[in-house]
């Protein structure tokens, strides 16, 4: 395989899984067959071309993660209080990336409640021996707000962003 940048080697990573995709579906349909129905595309050959797309699969991968561990990116400004150094391995930064987007799924998915609420349950009351109903307030508390929440989201977007912005420089100017 010749020279070529890491985002080029990134979208052929991207075309090698689809092909296995393909591959794979038509060699697991076609692996039996009616004897007077043969299937369009071969059994044998989609086996194959399977398995010589895994092997470039995985030569091209070996080179990704060589590249993304010995090169080096600056650490975003709004970074600092979480990386405490200037520079890490495109690996890491990618991690970190990966971590953002969770955390900003994470904080999304949080269920904010706060203040009262009042409502009824049944308890047994012995001294009239039925059941009665009472009302029962109950107080939730919140260690966020919806602005704060708002506010966090913005943050982790605007974090994810500039280190997506650094990996994607480093992807068009790097070779492997």
């Amino acid at each position: 395989m010749e020279k070529m940048r890491l985002s080029e080697a990134l979208r052929t990573r991207k075309q090698l899984k689809s092909n296995l995709k393909k591959y794979s579906e038509r060699f697991v349909k076609n692996v039996s067959y009616i004897s007077d129905k043969e299937p369009e595309f071969s059994f044998t050959d989609d086996l194959d071309c399977y398995r010589l797309t895994v092997m470039e699969l995985i030569s091209l991968e070996g080179k990704i993660a060589k590249a993304n561990a010995l090169r080096t990116v600056k650490v975003p400004e709004n970074w600092n209080d979480r990386i405490l150094v200037d520079q890490i391995s495109l690996a890491e930064a990618i991690r970190y990336c990966s971590e953002i987007k969770s955390e900003i799924t994470l904080i999304k998915s949080l269920y904010l409640k706060s203040g009262s609420e009042k409502s009824k349950e049944s308890v047994w009351d012995d001294n009239i021996n039925k059941a009665v109903y009472r009302e029962v307030e109950t107080i939730w508390i919140s260690k966020m707000t919806e602005k704060q929440k708002d506010e966090t989201i913005s943050l982790l977007e605007e974090m994810f962003s500039s280190m997506d912005r650094v990996i994607e420089r480093v992807n068009n100017s790097s070779t492997i």
